[in-house]
């Protein structure tokens, strides 16, 4: 039994769609209102919320993620035959409209309890930990509490493909008696409610270094004008202080990563004396050459 309603359904990318979620918080959108999420700020959330900006560009990341994830949920159906997967759909919080869940599937195990199943893929394992835990990156923790929370429900599973061939199941719990996962709740839900509040006042987040956050700022202003703006001497220095830091930080950048290539030597992979992995390499198959020199995720 759900603590929900269901919305209808629209078409992904539609104006129903888009208008089903204006005004309303998401899985995907908890971690950018938490400034949890890698992908998307706050910022940049906001305008798209408030109707400034529209939804991010598809990406080859994110189109292969929607091709895979029936594939990967059939594995996951076929690693638990006594479960019964189903097409979960758009659900809205029975108190709380503004909380919106829209799992990948809905589980119903023998014993007749739902349970959420979250589909995802990835190109890299570091922040993914061994399968059967329930460490998993913590925006995507976010997301699935927030169903949870949203649903009613007390457990969820998370099924990813890692580099195309790694398959992993995770298993995350709700447990509301629980005083640090109901404080964790409740700061969700404050987070999301002042989100929505500061869209409705006109009242955006602040500027921050995040790369959507760029894009959007780029994307604003209606058209050009020929003319210069005054901005003061704090702004001023602190951009040009920001741009000559950038250099010199890349310059240590391309030395560092020298160094370590050259330590490296025909090896694939860099790590500290304990076995904590810092880097990896890309080779070019057909040249041999090293493509790219990648740090690992902490």
């Amino acid at each position: 039994m759900l603590d929900a309603h269901r919305l209808p359904d629209h078409s992904p990318g539609s104006a129903e769609w888009h208008e089903q979620r204006r005004g309303r918080i998401g899985g995907s959108d908890i971690a950018p209102v938490m400034g949890l999420s890698p992908y998307l700020s706050a910022f940049s959330l906001w305008h798209q919320k408030a109707g400034l900006e529209g939804g991010p560009a598809d990406t080859p990341s994110m189109e292969w993620g929607r091709r895979l994830e029936e594939p990967v949920a059939q594995k996951w159906a076929a690693e638990h035959p006594e479960c019964d997967v189903q097409w979960a759909g758009a659900y809205v919080h029975a108190e709380r409209d503004w909380q919106l869940a829209t799992p990948d599937r809905l589980v119903l195990t023998p014993d007749g309890t739902v349970e959420v199943l979250e589909i995802k893929t990835s190109r890299s394992g570091d922040e993914w930990g061994t399968s059967g835990s329930d460490e998993i990156p913590v925006h995507y923790r976010a997301q699935v509490l927030w169903y949870l929370d949203a649903l009613g429900l007390s457990q969820a599973h998370v099924a990813v493909l890692i580099g195309g061939s790694d398959y992993r199941e995770y298993t995350i719990a709700l447990d509301r008696d629980d005083p640090v996962q109901h404080e964790e709740t409740q700061l969700m839900r404050k987070a999301a409610e002042s989100f929505l509040y500061s869209i409705e006042s006109g009242e955006r987040p602040s500027i921050d270094g995040a790369d959507s956050t760029v894009r959007t700022v780029r994307r604003l202003p209606d058209g050009v004008d020929d003319v210069t703006v005054t901005i003061t001497d704090e702004l001023a220095d602190e951009y040009v202080s920001a741009r000559d830091a950038e250099s010199r930080a890349k310059s240590h950048v391309n030395e560092t990563k020298a160094r370590i290539l050259d330590a490296i030597g025909n090896a694939t992979r860099a790590a500290r004396p304990d076995g904590r992995r810092v880097a990896t390499r890309t080779i070019d198959k057909s040249t041999g050459e090293t493509k790219s020199l990648s740090p690992a995720r902490s």
